[in-house]
């Protein structure tokens, strides 16, 4: 805590003896109090720290009137940092290609040029893969057949499937009633 005494200005005229052991005594009060303030605080900080508290944060003084004097210095440079404009759609991966032909063409006009305009949308759909495990009989008598993926940990939902409805629960928060009724919209076959 900082303490400003700053006493007034006083003439050389009203200037006494008595007026100057005054202020003197006054700014030895001034730094006494100073110093018991920053005791004060010490002193709080180490019962903080022997209740395992945090101490005081040190907290710089505010910077706002010095950037208001800045911002009246500087002159506009253009451009905002951050605004270069990029292209959205450069990177997109493009999974379906539809050119569109205009309603009325008059005659003689000839083709220049495509006009791109992209849209991004989302394809939810379920995707059912039978697999046919191909048994064979040995010349002994016994089967032989083929396994399942080993990804597929034996079970009759895929990975994606699977990941979809722990993201579905655990990070949007879907409840479980929600989640079967959306995976029965979507067509899959699961019991609740």
């Amino acid at each position: 805590m900082k303490v400003n005494l700053i006493p007034p200005t006083i003439p050389e005229d009203e200037k006494s003896p008595l007026v100057e052991q005054l202020v003197a005594f006054i700014e030895q009060q001034g730094n006494i109090i100073q110093q018991q303030a920053e005791q004060i605080q010490q002193l709080k900080d180490e019962i903080a720290r022997i209740k395992k508290q945090p101490p005081k944060p040190k907290i710089k003084p505010s910077s706002l009137e010095k950037k208001k004097k800045d911002k009246s210095t500087k002159q506009p440079k253009g451009k905002r940092p951050g605004s270069k404009k990029r292209r959205k759609t450069a990177k997109l991966q493009i999974h379906k290609d539809r050119p569109i032909e205009p309603e009325h063409i008059p005659d003689g006009s000839e083709f220049r040029y495509y006009k791109p305009f992209v849209v991004q949308d989302l394809k939810l759909q379920a995707f059912n893969t039978r697999y046919r495990l191909k048994v064979y009989k040995t010349p002994d008598g016994s089967c032989v057949a083929g396994q399942i993926p080993a990804y597929l940990d034996g079970g009759h939902y895929g990975p994606t499937l699977i990941r979809f409805v722990l993201y579905q629960h655990y990070h949007c928060h879907v409840t479980q009633p929600l989640l079967l009724e959306q995976l029965r919209e979507l067509d899959i076959d699961i019991s609740s």
